[in-house]
């Protein structure tokens, strides 16, 4: 823990003296009617955007083991018809620095190396009323990692949806996001391996401040729910974290952020913390 709030506090000093230097680019390139507009910060399913991410993040586990996670994220989006319909894509490749115990590790020896590989297609719909927009589409996580305790060594599909509402009341640019995911892996059963039928109720909210700044409620993770008996969790168990992201769009194609989790409820722990630090160009 005390390694997870050294890193969180050094990564928020970077980000704070970097964004200080971007606000005046920022400043000086935007036209009037660019500022008129809510701003696109990319944490938005129903609003994708060509971007690329480069995060790192701190993860640590129950038994006092941890993961380094350096991720390169790609996102592309193509608009597939006039009316307003969009196809979003996402590709993650992880490289994964860790001595979480497994198959041929365990001991908890370190390991370093590529885990699984994720991909995600969205079907984005025109806007259903003047506030509200809604996303669905797969999530496919492939078993691509070099070592056992880097990855599952399974197939997980995950289909994902979400409705998108605007939050004008709060500020502009502000909004919430009703989302849920069903976790569920392909593979034959091992108890050495990790399996996942989970459910996951997402309740995304968006707060925009002033100067580009921004605050994000449950963004990644929201109230998760075991749906199989299982070594690690019994059936119902249920995991709720309280996660927060700051951030800032520090230039018209570059936005930075700072995120952390730690359970609230946590009848079974999938993780015990995370800290991650994000740096997104937009293209």
């Amino acid at each position: 823990m005390r390694l997870l709030l050294f890193i969180l506090y050094l990564l928020s000093f970077i980000f704070l003296e970097l964004s200080v230097a971007g606000h005046v680019a920022l400043a000086e390139n935007q036209t009037p009617d660019a500022l008129d507009r809510p701003i696109n910060y990319g944490t938005d399913i129903t609003r994708p955007i060509r971007r690329y991410d480069l995060r790192y993040q701190y993860r640590d586990f129950d038994g006092d083991y941890d993961a380094h996670i350096i991720t390169h994220r790609l996102d592309t989006v193509y608009q597939i018809t006039d009316s307003g319909w969009k196809f979003a894509t996402r590709t993650d490749i992880p490289l994964i620095y860790s001595d979480i115990p497994g198959v041929g590790n365990a001991r908890g020896d370190i390991r370093k190396g590529l885990g699984d590989s994720l991909l995600q297609g969205l079907f984005i719909t025109p806007p259903i009323k003047e506030r509200m927009n809604l996303g669905l589409g797969l999530q496919v996580v492939l078993p691509t990692a070099t070592k056992p305790n880097l990855g599952s060594e399974l197939y997980q599909l995950t289909p994902i949806a979400g409705i998108r509402v605007n939050l004008p009341e709060i500020s502009k640019g502000s909004y919430t996001i009703l989302g849920g995911r069903y976790f569920t892996t392909i593979g034959e059963k091992n108890h050495d391996r990790r399996q996942r039928h989970e459910v996951q109720f997402i309740p995304n909210i968006h707060v925009a401040l002033q100067d580009q700044w921004f605050v994000n409620f449950w963004a990644k993770d929201g109230v998760l729910v075991n749906l199989e008996q299982s070594p690690r969790a019994d059936k119902g168990d249920i995991f709720l974290p309280f996660t927060t992201m700051i951030g800032k769009k520090v230039t018209d194609n570059i936005v930075m952020s700072v995120e952390a989790s730690a359970p609230l409820i946590h009848q079974y722990k999938p993780y015990e913390s995370f800290v991650e630090f994000r740096i997104g160009y937009f293209f």
